[in-house]
Parts: C-alpha cells; sequence; structure tokens
C-alpha cells in the first residue's frame, strides 16, 4: 500500500476497496493488533492464499540487538527494502496487489533461470524505492512462496564487504556481486540452509 493510498483511504477505506472487487477483508482482534505494535490490523489473502496483514502503524517493543558488524542498514520511508514472492497465478496476484492495496508496477523483466525454464518478474512499488515486491510467475505450487528478501546497506563498499563475510561463513551465493538491469542497484545475494535467498 502506498502512503498515498494510506491517507485517502484509511483502514475503513481500504478495507471497503478491499471488499467491493470480491475479497474478503478482516478485522484482526486487538490483541493481534497490539502483538504488532498496531492500534488496529487488517487481514487478507492474496489469490495464492498467502496471508496479508495491513497495520495503521507499527512500533516495536522489543530492543534493538546491534548486528555483530558495523555496516547498519537502510530503512526510513522507503521501508525495509523488498521481496519477491513466487506467483503460481502471475496476472491474479499482480492484480491483487495493485487493486486491491493500491500499489503500482515499475516494470517487469523475463528471466531465463536454466536453460527452457523462463519465468515472468513483476516489480510494484509502494513507494518512491523501485519495487517493494518482485512476482515471480511459477506455474507449479511450492510449500515455500517466499523467495528471497533484500535489505537496504549504506554504499557499495558495504556490499562487497557483506560478500566477504558471507563467502567466509560458507554460505552458497545464489547471485555474486553485480548490478540490477531494471533499478541499477549494485548487490550480492546468498541461500540460507532452508534455501530462502537473502540480498543486500
Amino acid at each position: 500500500m502506498s502512503k498515498v493510498d494510506a491517507v485517502v483511504y484509511g483502514l475503513e477505506g481500504l478495507k471497503n476497496r478491499i471488499d467491493s472487487i470480491g475479497i474478503r477483508a478482516e478485522w484482526a482482534s486487538d490483541e493481534d493488533a497490539k502483538a504488532r505494535g498496531a492500534t488496529r490490523m487488517l487481514r487478507t489473502t492474496d489469490p495464492d492464499g498467502l496471508a496479508v496483514e495491513i497495520v495503521d502503524g507499527t512500533a516495536s517493543h522489543a530492543p534493538y540487538s546491534k548486528p555483530d558488524h558495523d555496516l547498519g542498514y537502510r530503512t526510513g520511508e522507503l521501508g525495509v527494502g523488498h521481496f519477491t514472492l513466487q506467483a503460481e497465478d502471475l496476472d491474479a496476484t499482480e492484480r491483487f496487489y495493485v487493486e486491491a492495496l493500491g500499489m503500482h508496477v515499475t516494470d517487469y523483466n523475463d528471466l531465463d533461470l536454466v536453460p527452457g525454464f523462463r519465468v515472468k518478474v513483476a516489480f510494484l512499488r509502494a513507494n518512491r524505492r523501485h519495487h517493494s515486491i518482485g512476482l515471480a510467475s511459477l506455474r507449479v505450487r511450492t510449500a515455500r512462496r517466499l523467495n528471497h528478501f533484500f535489505l537496504e546497506v549504506a554504499d557499495h563498499h558495504a556490499v562487497g564487504r557483506q560478500f566477504e563475510r558471507v563467502r567466509e561463513a560458507g554460505i552458497p551465493i545464489a547471485h555474486e556481486v553485480g548490478v540490477h538491469p531494471n533499478d541499477e542497484l549494485c548487490s550480492v545475494a546468498g541461500i540460507e540452509a532452508a534455501g530462502l535467498g537473502a540480498q543486500l
């Protein structure tokens, strides 16, 4: 959801918007909202069955634990970064995030993951960041929808230092240091034990 949509619709208006296109949205309990650091929270589900929670703002009650390095992560008004989901029905999933939640399409990319296996990715934004969510077409349902998440660091020097940390830890590298063709960010991606990608 973009900031503009949040201001224009509010949670009540956003619930009406979601309901109006035939998708069920329900209010979460006060207890569940409070657990997210929010006053109120809506719950709905995307076309592939992924639970989506929308809050009116968050305030973490957990103390921040400094990582064992001084590289830091950027968040601020652009949010934490992005995540990419695998979508069995890309068109329906894109419509949900655009029409129901008010996100905007930035662009598309076609990728050959392996010879003969082509994937289309839709990049959606909720603010000035090139994309907040990536949706990758995958016609086969998998147990895990989340493909990878991205955290922004201060600069390309930090990317290089993180790459060295990942390599020294023996974590498999999905993509070595390189530049994205669409948002021109320099990044590196590793894969944790369960196969989830982490990109910096």
